[in-house]
């Protein structure tokens, strides 16, 4: 509890506590804070040795994610480090295995914080690292592949030419706010009759009022916006247009309204109150602004598979971009001329693209090389030149991967027919979950040896694959997304290396930040109470919350009830429904 739900671990001394234990379970002692501590030290390493057994047993690749956060009480920078990658029951994990401090934010400093933790862990695969645009990760990323103690020619994919990982997220943020520095004056409107009605509780009410009858509000569903997070303007004019009405009956009818437009700020009239133009220049912006808030929370996603996706969203925001830089709208072509610019600096197309995007996208089943094709030909027309060029490299490029892959396991299998001779015991095959353990009988590893043999005589396992129509989704009744993960688990007897080349492939992020940190360019705040802490116990306790909410006892049962709690409509509805039961018990 005090670890998973942030509690300090004086909390267990406290009043409240105390008296809670003492009615529900007597007989219990309560430990003191001391050994609070102590448990928690002793949790983790339990927990760090089981995911260090791991990843030695399986000698599995990992996909990395790196970020900085900044503690504000102590101005100390710690640097994340997230291991992403796909067990051999086909579950995809996020694992953070390292938050310590950064001196700098240097290449070199970032680059020798990486190696340092590889080699804690005994982490010898690597397939990608995902980091933000900074120019450091540039220089960090080589000097990883320079010094990290990596052995065998199975450590790095090709040498890790497509191991850097640009934040799909982090991109897309830095397009958006490039338009929305031309904002125009219709958003600071409308912002301002946010800010007056959410100002004090005599305006909210008579904003209430103004309602229509089938309509209700609260200052959750009237948000306002934070200047330096672009979503919350999205989400702050998607709600406002929902009460238009109301707000042009307050222009009308509630003086205090219009005399507050008339006021001054900082020396300037404040703008509005938005006019009928206003409206209808946020209508299109906020048409305009929904796909890229979409495609941002596909991106930041870190609990599902994401690289299969993201080529599809950066194809559709180049579409979004180009069709509206063609637009009658001078206001909207003011934006998208700094956007599709910034769009080409990262993107443009496919030649600035870390390719193994694309072929996250050509192992999805539903999309294989048909997709890849089409996006080609959309760009730069059927049969053209580059089409076809781009077509080559990438199954040039898939060729490589499929014949290294190959070479694992033809070392693989060599390796363990070697060991079965001369009346040597072969061990069970062992494909487990973590912390928990499950073998295979020798005839369902028997019936793989058979089905792959079969495979290989017929053809090559790619080109059955390439070959084979698209998979198409049936309905889902209970609305499920589509389940990729489970398609190459049942499929992987069919396609073994293909399937080994999916799981790695499959497991890298597109992005190093969750969707609440995504939308705002600045750092990763550490709350008051962990910036209090040492290094080291910052470090124990932000790795074993990650580790204990990421297994499969906690990951459903976990409730975040502090988020609850800050639902603007969970407390009002709350204080009216404890006026309602405080007036009934008066009457009666």
């Amino acid at each position: 509890m005090i670890v998973l739900d942030e509690l300090p671990s004086v909390f267990v001394e406290k009043v409240g506590f105390s008296n809670f234990c003492k009615a529900a379970i007597p007989q219990f002692t309560i430990p003191s804070r001391r050994t609070i501590t102590r448990d928690i030290v002793e949790l983790y390493y339990r927990e760090k040795a089981m995911l260090m057994s791991f990843f030695s047993a399986y000698k599995q690749r990992v996909c990395l994610a790196t970020d900085i956060w900044t503690a504000p009480t102590t101005s100390v920078s710690y640097m994340v480090v997230t291991a992403h990658f796909i067990d051999p029951n086909w579950c995809l994990h996020r694992k953070v295995i390292s938050f310590r401090p950064i001196s700098n934010h240097r290449g070199e400093t970032i680059g020798n914080q990486l190696v340092s933790c590889l080699d804690e862990w005994g982490i010898q695969k690597v397939f990608t690292v995902t980091v933000d645009n900074a120019s450091a990760n540039d220089s960090g990323i080589k000097h990883l592949k320079e010094n990290v103690n990596f052995s065998g020619d199975e450590s790095l994919i090709l040498g890790g030419e497509y191991m850097h990982v640009r934040c799909a997220a982090h991109i897309l943020n830095l397009i958006v706010r490039d338009g929305l520095a031309k904002i125009n004056k219709s958003v600071v409107a409308i912002r301002n009759a946010v800010k007056y009605v959410r100002s004090s509780d005599k305006r909210f009410k008579s904003f209430h009022m103004r309602l229509g009858l089938d309509k209700k509000v609260s200052r959750g569903s009237l948000p306002l916006d934070c200047t330096t997070r672009w979503n919350s303007t999205y989400l702050m004019l998607d709600s406002a247009l929902k009460y238009r009405s109301t707000f042009d009956k307050l222009g009308f009818e509630d003086r205090p309204y219009d005399t507050y437009f008339q006021e001054e700020e900082n020396g300037v009239k404040i703008l509005g109150p938005p006019t009928s133009v206003d409206w209808d220049d946020v209508t299109r912006l906020v048409g305009f602004l929904e796909g890229f808030y979409q495609s941002t929370l596909v991106f930041s996603a870190y609990s599902k598979v994401t690289s299969n996706t993201c080529y599809d969203e950066i194809c559709t925001i180049e579409a979004h971009l180009t069709a509206m830089k063609k637009s009658q709208d001078k206001d909207v072509q003011s934006m998208v001329t700094p956007m599709k610019e910034k769009f080409d600096k990262y993107w443009d197309g496919v030649k600035k693209i870390n390719k193994m995007l694309i072929i996250a996208s050509v192992l999805d089943p539903r999309c294989k090389m048909e997709f890849v094709t089409s996006c080609f030909e959309d760009k730069y027309g059927k049969g053209s030149t580059t089409t076809e060029t781009l077509k080559k490299e990438v199954l040039d490029l898939l060729d490589k991967l499929f014949d290294t892959y190959s070479g694992f396991r033809s070392k693989k299998m060599d390796g363990s027919s070697s060991s079965s001779q001369d009346g040597s015991v072969v061990e069970p095959v062992v494909s487990c979950e973590i912390g928990r353990g499950f073998r295979n009988t020798k005839f369902s590893r028997y019936s793989q040896m058979q089905s792959q043999k079969k495979n290989d005589d017929v053809a090559n396992e790619l080109t059955i694959y390439l070959l084979e129509n698209v998979e198409v989704p049936q309905p889902n009744p209970l609305g499920l997304p589509y389940d990729i993960l489970s398609w190459w688990k049942t499929n992987s007897t069919k396609f073994p290396i293909l399937a080994e080349l999916a799981r790695d492939v499959l497991a890298f992020l597109v992005s190093n930040v969750s969707s609440e940190s995504v939308f705002s360019t600045g750092d990763r705040i550490l709350d008051p109470y962990r910036s209090s802490l040492t290094p080291f116990m910052v470090e124990t306790l932000i790795l074993l919350q990650n580790w204990l909410k990421t297994s499969s006892y906690y990951s459903d049962a976990c409730v975040d009830i502090g988020k609850m709690l800050e639902e603007p409509e969970y407390m009002e509805s709350l204080h009216e429904e404890i006026n309602r039961q405080l007036k009934e018990a008066n009457r009666g």
